[in-house]
């Protein structure tokens, strides 16, 4: 299943402002600083002479989209002015992913055994460990 998103801000201002998207303090302009297709879709619209509003949509989320967005408003008459409420943390949530495990080996009884796994995956995955033997299954601590 993928997720969109979609955020939207309004400006005010005389003259007009532009609306100027940032994603971690860089300066979103197009696909290419995002990445590739039409995943991002910035749309502005102008609701009235002193007033627009902007919308940015990410569809197909992915980890890469994590971050902080926010939208800042421009008329050129002074520096671009940081509008804080319509600031975004965005954190996409993924299924844990197996990032390396362990394969079959076989140890004399007064071995010792180190058996180590390493997961991705938001939030962070609790890893469980758990024995067969003889068909029984036993919870082991960590």
């Amino acid at each position: 299943v993928s997720a969109s998103l979609q955020l939207d801000c309004t400006v005010y201002g005389h003259l007009i402002p532009d609306i100027i998207w940032t994603k971690d303090e860089s300066n979103i302009i197009d696909d290419t600083y995002l990445g590739s297709g039409t995943r991002y879709v910035i749309t502005d619209l102008s609701l009235s002479d002193t007033e627009r509003m902007g919308m940015i949509t990410i569809e197909n989320l992915n980890y890469d989209d994590n971050g902080l967005y926010t939208c800042r408003a421009n008329n050129t008459l002074f520096d671009p002015i940081t509008i804080d409420s319509n600031a975004a943390l965005v954190d996409v949530h993924y299924p844990p992913n197996l990032i390396s495990g362990f394969s079959d080996m076989t140890k004399n009884a007064s071995d010792s055994l180190q058996l180590s796994c390493n997961f991705t995956g938001t939030p962070t995955p609790t890893i469980v460990w758990n024995r067969y033997i003889s068909n029984e299954i036993e919870t082991l601590e960590r």
